[in-house]
């Protein structure tokens, strides 16, 4: 046939993405973020959010998984690292929304394992 062929059909509906991908910037001047996290070996899940601040403006919300900071994973790093990070002007800060794939591999593993339990 002479149309081409459309590789698209079977791609998930765009809409998709944003929802589980957040990413904030706080320039110089922002001083205090305004939320608390789990460190690591625990998902980094925003704990707390302090009224009126830098987060609650910005639109973080308390669940949120902080995956990554200034492109280096969260899940991979110390809780002095992550500290320390999040002092840095400018800082980009990358949330997901918990999902399916809300734990690391670690997570997946134990699920795997779990799963198989129950074909046997």
């Amino acid at each position: 046939s002479a149309t081409p062929s459309s590789s698209v059909k079977g791609a998930p509906p765009k809409e998709d993405a944003p929802l589980r991908k957040l990413e904030f910037i706080a320039y110089e001047g922002e001083n205090d973020l305004g939320f608390s996290i789990d460190y690591p070996p625990e998902p980094c899940v925003v704990k707390k959010i302090k009224p009126g601040g830098w987060a609650q403006v910005t639109g973080i919300k308390v669940g949120l998984i902080l995956a990554s900071i200034n492109g280096k994973p969260c899940a991979t790093s110390t809780q002095e690292e992550i500290v320390r990070a999040l002092r840095v002007r400018p800082v980009k800060l990358f949330f997901k929304k918990p999902g399916k794939k809300k734990e690391e591999v670690a997570g997946l593993m134990g699920f795997m394992k779990a799963a198989g339990a129950f074909m046997k």
